[in-house]
């Protein structure tokens, strides 16, 4: 008689036939989902189910094998899928199906055949635990986000570095726009007279008060009279 069949063998069949499901395609998550919880059903000694796929999905759903009950269209699709790569669901017509969870209790089953076969005994030891549909991201997954999280921290220091070096340029210009109204008040209150220096500029000086000439026009009046004095004069006291 053939060997039987354990949990870690039927857990390492289902991971194998996880890996045949198509990706991207409409119920294969919920096929994955699936085959992640038949392991369990040996254990617990749960029966073969036939009828609708809602029906074997409510069956599912109640013995807790599965979350929470898909929309009629992915429920279909997905125990098409896992029919198409094993004998464990089996499609009686277009609209009944036969899931075969009492075969894995039997060591001579259809089922147990096809596990011995697409999983020798020597391979349990390299088979690890069939994951959850939700399960860990990939490594390249988390290198890519790390990688856009990189990106986007450098991406926030050149705009505060940027932002902090227009705001000192605003405040040098700010800075110099001061210095240059500050000169340029200084410079008019310099030149600007005050009003008594004007009133004092325009005071007539009193009688008898000697106005001091310039220079300049002292000379000029000087050489006036000169001519005057020589032209009037003897020529015997003309010295000049």
């Amino acid at each position: 008689m053939s060997d039987s069949l354990d949990e870690a063998h039927i857990r390492a069949y289902c991971r194998s036939l996880a890996t045949d499901l198509p990706r991207g395609v409409l119920g294969c998550s919920i096929a994955a989902e699936i085959l992640a919880a038949v392991p369990d059903a040996p254990g617990r000694r749960l029966p073969d189910v036939t009828g609708s796929a809602p029906e074997i999905f409510q069956a599912l759903v109640s013995w807790g094998l599965l979350r929470s009950m898909p929309s009629a269209r992915v429920m279909a699709a997905a125990l098409a899928h896992i029919a198409a790569i094993s004998p464990l669901v089996a499609q009686r017509s277009a609209r009944q199906w036969h899931f075969r969870l009492s075969q894995l209790l039997d060591d001579a089953s259809v089922v147990a055949e096809a596990i011995r076969s697409r999983v020798p005994r020597a391979l349990l030891d390299l088979a690890p635990d069939l994951p959850a549909a939700d399960g860990a991201p990939r490594s390249s997954s988390i290198r890519a986000e790390r990688d856009r999280l990189a990106a986007e921290i450098e991406a926030a220091k050149k705009q505060a570095h940027e932002a902090a070096q227009h705001a000192s340029i605003a405040i040098e210009h700010a800075r110099a726009a001061d210095a240059r109204a500050t000169r340029a008040e200084g410079s008019r209150s310099v030149v600007s007279p005050s009003p008594g220096n004007v009133l004092a500029s325009h005071q007539r000086p009193r009688h008898g008060t000697r106005v001091a000439r310039p220079a300049s026009r002292r000379r000029i009046t000087d050489c006036k009279y000169a001519r005057v004095v020589s032209s009037t004069a003897p020529r015997a006291y003309q010295m000049w």
